[in-house]
């Protein structure tokens, strides 16, 4: 008996025994299912098999911030820096992490230091891009987005905030191109359809302008603030029915949004329905006493009219 016993220990520590890799796999598969307790057990035994596991120590960090413990993921994307100095994704979630705090310095100090391990890592730019971008550089930022999108072509974040840093410096043609670029790698963004619609806007295509903010409402239909733009484009195409429609959408959505009450009040002005205006105008100065400026000289306006009928 005593030469059986261990012989039955070897085998069931066998039977049960499973490589590193399989207990990754079978982590990632619950973390994608949402099950995230399950998947940090099985990170653990791949860690605990292999205590040098960058990928698995990354995968725990990331799943720990789905459970908003921020502290124990910041702990996993340390190790895994520090275990695999080559391993680059940690480098991004650790900065990822001081970046969501504001602590711009040690997000930095990672970043820079992904570069100086790998020059070729466009996420690093990316990222550095983004904080240069927060921080008012955008000489930087401008150096770092167009650094990531020639190691990358398709970072949409680069193009997207590239584009923001062009407008930043008066470059609307420039960042069109990204918008566009952007575009035809995603067609269903609708924020790069606002910023492009900003962007015609400004250039005064308001026919452009109007389509952009009209897709932009239609990818989120939820948002008010894309149906006041594409009302505002019509309404200075002088399509009224169309900037009315627009209107009242986006009032639908939010009935204190005083821009979309003061244009409101204009279409109804122009189609001289001034009762309608009137009233649209002192909506909005009700919901945006500090503009009453603004209001109050439309509302004076409109009583001037009333008293010439």
């Amino acid at each position: 008996m005593k030469k059986i016993i261990p012989l039955l220990a070897v085998v069931l520590l066998f039977g049960c025994w499973r490589s590193p890799e399989y207990y990754f796999k079978k982590g990632n598969q619950y973390h994608l299912e949402g099950k995230y307790l399950q998947a940090i057990e099985m990170y653990n035994r791949a860690i605990l098999a292999r205590p040098n596991f960058p990928e698995a120590l990354n995968s725990r960090g990331l799943t720990y911030e789905r459970l908003k413990d921020r502290m124990k993921a910041e702990q996993d994307f340390e190790r895994a820096v520090r275990v695999a100095p080559e391993y680059m994704p940690s480098y991004t979630n650790l900065a990822g992490i001081y970046m969501d705090l504001r602590f711009y310095r040690k997000a930095l100090y990672y970043l820079n230091k992904a570069v100086k391990v790998r020059p070729d890592y466009p996420h690093a730019y990316l990222n550095r891009g983004i904080i240069y971008y927060k921080k008012g550089d955008m000489a930087k930022a401008l150096e770092d987005f167009t650094k990531s999108i020639e190691l990358n072509h398709k970072l949409l974040l680069a193009y997207y905030y590239r584009s923001l840093v062009y407008s930043h410096f008066q470059k609307p043609f420039y960042a069109l191109e990204d918008l566009n670029a952007l575009i035809k790698l995603n067609e269903n963004l609708p924020l790069a359809y606002f910023e492009r619609g900003k962007m015609h806007y400004r250039l005064k295509d308001f026919k452009h302008a109007a389509e952009d903010f009209s897709r932009a409402g239609k990818l989120k239909s939820t948002n008010p603030i894309y149906h006041y733009w594409a009302g505002l484009c019509w309404y200075r195409l002088k399509v009224y029915e169309k900037a009315q429609e627009m209107c009242e959408k986006a009032l639908e959505l939010s009935s204190h949004f005083a821009l979309a009450s003061l244009l409101k009040g204009d279409i109804c002005y122009t189609e001289k329905d001034y009762e309608c205006a009137l009233t649209s105008y002192k909506i909005a100065l009700e919901n945006d006493p500090s503009n009453e400026k603004t209001y109050t000289r439309r509302i004076k306006m409109v009583y001037k009219r009333i008293r010439r009928k």
